[in-house]
């Protein structure tokens, strides 16, 4: 969107009326990625650089535009952000680059939505939204919004429910619930049918799957949520590899969810360790904590946001002509030629014009 905003010039005559135009058209200040993380203490969204980790700022303050109880998050192929809101069983847009609240994207109940954990578009461009005691994933359009369908329903995955897609296209969601047995499920990233229980020969940590995340090797990540550990799998077979991050490595309590970041380094919430923790992403080995400084206080969801372009503003020069009933526009600074910016104005005398001009462009 161009804000247009004019400024009268001290100067009239009797068949020109001369205005400045200010608009903020998109220039790239910035190359950095960000990191994005939810605080669910006050339902807010920090940003970190994602290369450095230093702290950046509050990008979505607390509680704006009645989030609660926020979870996951993700960056939409519009750019913004999208928001899980638990508790008021929503999905919130906010713009990918001021922040600011856009809408409902996925409104209260839409489709029966209860309760939203993790939120991500799928190759298709579709939202795919986690719903924590339903035991499954719904879908909806990525342009309109409309609910589509409960793309995967299955009991086994009541509780917190993470899940990603996997390169084959396919989901791949965690189990919560110790009743329910604590695996990895995949399901056919097409028609949402089971597929089978993905992993096989890990050690019995009792514990339940949190986030899942596939990394530049193509193995699998898993958080396990009670055992404060970070699993690695093949990302074909399912085979157990190894305890990537080892038991409460740097201080990890609880891990919720996982991203590698840009560096292709591992970043994991702790929810009871009040923290995101950075682990080498070739070796697992402990490189430090987030955004040293951030006020961050029980972090959940991450996800990266490329830097976008900033608004700054430049000068046109309009010039209304008296007699022809065009408002021309010109370069300020070169005073070249830039085309017409409206015909058949009803532009009156010299002084009307302007005043007119006026209360249409702020």
């Amino acid at each position: 969107m161009i804000n247009r905003y004019t400024l009268l010039l001290g100067c009239l005559f009797l068949t020109f009326g001369v205005l400045l135009e200010a608009r903020t058209d998109p220039v790239v200040t910035s190359t950095g990625t960000k990191l994005l993380v939810v605080d669910s203490a006050n339902d807010s969204v920090l940003a970190f650089d994602a290369a450095a980790g230093a702290f950046l700022g509050t990008f979505i303050p607390a509680s704006s535009g009645g989030l609660h109880s926020a979870e996951g998050l993700t960056t939409g192929p519009d750019n913004n952000v999208y928001v899980a809101s638990w508790s008021s069983s929503s999905v919130k847009r906010y713009d990918g680059r001021t922040g600011a609240f856009i809408d409902d994207f996925i409104a209260a109940g839409s489709g029966g939505l209860g309760n939203p954990d993790q939120v991500l578009f799928g190759p298709d461009g579709k939202l795919y939204v986690s719903d924590r005691f339903a035991s499954s994933i719904r879908r909806y359009d990525g342009t309109t919004e409309a609910f589509i369908d409960t793309f995967v329903s299955n009991g086994g995955l009541i509780g917190f429910l993470s899940f990603n897609f996997g390169p084959d296209g396919n989901i791949y969601a965690g189990m919560f619930n110790p009743s329910h047995g604590q695996n990895i499920l995949r399901f056919n990233g097409i028609t949402g049918a089971f597929i089978d229980v993905f992993n096989s020969g890990n050690p019995d940590h009792d514990s339940a799957v949190g986030g899942l995340a596939f990394g530049a090797d193509g193995n699998l990540y898993a958080c396990r949520f009670h055992a404060d550990l970070v699993e690695r799998y093949n990302g074909t077979t399912g085979a157990y590899i190894d305890d990537f991050v080892p038991f409460q490595l740097g201080g990890l309590v609880t891990p919720t969810y996982l991203i590698f970041g840009t560096d292709h380094n591992l970043n994991v919430t702790g929810q009871n360790s009040h923290r995101v923790s950075r682990y080498d992403g070739a070796t697992g080995a402990f490189i430090g904590d987030l955004g040293a400084g951030s006020a961050l206080t029980n972090p959940t969801g991450l996800t990266l946001a490329a830097a976008l372009p900033t608004a700054t503003p430049t000068i046109a020069l309009l010039v209304g002509d008296y007699n022809s009933g065009k408002i021309l526009r010109y370069d300020s600074s070169t005073g070249a030629f830039l085309g017409t910016f409206a015909e058949n104005a009803e532009l009156g005398d010299p002084f009307n014009s302007l005043l007119a001009q006026i209360a249409i462009s702020t």
